[in-house]
């Protein structure tokens, strides 16, 4: 079982691998064209449905805000709902990993509070 990250300039890629081929996840995010400091999350999945509720998705997303951060990101943004279309508990899951409301439809995560972060 273990994590590993792919990155290049504008993507990022963690990835999870259980005990068995079945068990996997993944959290993916790019940049945004033009936007150095904005970032959106492509998808964040773990498999088979019962691994989730273990962690592994929370440590997913925080590998990836921390790969994000190092790459110059400043916001990260996701909009919930997803493979299973249950928007509420997808909010909950974003609400308990740093994400705040943006809108209806979307959540941001500050990944910079302050000027002093970003140097």
């Amino acid at each position: 079982m273990g994590y590993k990250v792919y990155a290049g300039p504008t993507n990022v890629n963690v990835v999870w691998t259980g005990d068995t081929w079945e068990e996997r996840g993944t959290a993916e995010a790019s940049r945004l064209t033009g936007d150095t400091g904005h970032w959106h999350i492509c998808r964040v999945l773990v498999q088979p449905a019962s691994n989730r509720g273990r962690g592994i998705g929370g440590d997913l997303l925080d590998l990836l805000k921390e790969e994000v951060r190092e790459r110059g990101g400043e916001t990260l943004t996701v909009d919930p709902g997803g493979y299973d279309n249950n928007q509420e508990r997808q909010r909950y899951f974003y609400q308990k990993c740093g994400f705040e409301p943006l809108n209806e439809y979307r959540m941001v995560c500050h990944l910079v509070t302050s000027k002093m972060d970003s140097e």
